[in-house]
């Protein structure tokens, strides 16, 4: 969003470009992962195709920060309004929930991804990985290659 497309905007109209913004961020996430589908089933491994999730990956994530940081944005307007009583709570607590569920799903459908692809092997666990220093997500791998009895696996990720 530019200062210039905002400035004449009123709030509740600011509001609404927020969730849109945060909408088209999780359909572009969700163009990525149909990408990185395609480059995972298509190509061998290869350094040239470990740049192109690499990149799709890191394009994922500055999408998903983006729309963290719009969200929050929104939530402050939202708490200014609130504590201002100038505008109908519950219509923007209705947009708060639906851009906070847009947000969970744009999440949840990309870290599912990264988890099939990580312990299918298509996706390295190291440092380029996008959740490498999520530890809850490590700890998910960690229960996963426990229930499998791949030990190894359990205390490479564990050493990390």
């Amino acid at each position: 969003m530019k200062y210039s497309e905002i400035k004449n905007l009123s709030v509740s109209e600011f509001l609404l470009l927020m969730q849109q913004s945060v909408k088209s961020n999780t359909e572009s996430i969700k163009g990525n992962n149909a990408a990185i589908d395609s480059i995972i089933n298509k190509e061998v491994k290869s350094k040239s195709r470990d740049e192109k999730l690499d990149q799709l990956f890191k394009q994922n994530r500055a999408l998903t920060e983006e729309s963290s940081s719009i969200i929050e944005l929104h939530n402050k307007v939202i708490s200014f309004m609130k504590s201002e009583h100038k505008k109908d709570n519950s219509e923007y607590s209705k947009v708060v929930n639906e851009i906070n569920n847009t947000v969970k799903e744009a999440k949840s459908v990309d870290r599912n991804k990264l988890f099939d692809d990580t312990i299918n092997g298509l996706v390295s666990f190291n440092m380029q990985h996008p959740l490498y220093s999520d530890n809850e997500f490590k700890t998910m791998l960690i229960e996963y290659y426990i229930s499998t009895e791949e030990y190894e696996m359990c205390e490479r990720l564990m050493n990390l």
